[in-house]
């Protein structure tokens, strides 16, 4: 989990030697915390739809759902406005989540809400319930985000 870290560290570092490349969920943390804004879905806690048109024409409500139970319907049939109302777009916005018990006292809750349903095994708390690495990263990201800021507006972007 430390690799978080290391790799905001190399970020960082490389933000200040004047050379800025992006690594999305830093600058997601960096939108949030700096001109509260969330551009990604998940990052708060809170569902959004991000269509996939699969090559057959199935809309799913995510990537992460897209699976037959939450199937939309297909875009030859419907507008995705039509899709976007189906009952599925509804439950796959509105799934009851419980957070972990490591989230009830974190710094950090009323802006992550435990993040996102699928990537909280892969980002958030571990297993045992001891270590959150979103967390870990906010924490880091949240000292530094005054240079953050400085740096971003004058460093020279890298492809």
């Amino acid at each position: 989990m430390d690799s978080i870290k290391r790799n905001f560290r190399l970020w960082f570092d490389q933000l200040q030697k004047g050379s800025y490349q992006s690594v999305k969920l830093f600058d997601e943390c960096h939108h949030q915390f700096v001109h509260g804004r969330r551009t990604a879905c998940g990052l708060d806690g809170q569902c959004q739809v991000q269509y996939v048109i699969e090559a057959d024409g199935s809309v799913y409500p995510c990537d992460f759902f897209a699976v037959d139970q939450y199937r939309l319907g297909y875009i030859q049939n419907k507008t995705l406005r039509e899709l976007f109302s189906q009952p599925n777009t509804l439950n796959s916005l509105q799934m009851e989540r419980k957070l972990p018990i490591y989230c009830e006292n974190c710094p950090f809750k009323l802006y992550c809400c435990g993040g996102c349903r699928r990537m909280k095994d892969a980002m958030y708390v571990n297993h045992e319930g001891s270590f959150c690495g979103y967390q870990q990263l906010l924490s880091v990201l949240l000292q530094e985000k005054e240079t953050i800021l400085k740096e971003i507006s004058s460093a020279h972007f890298v492809n």
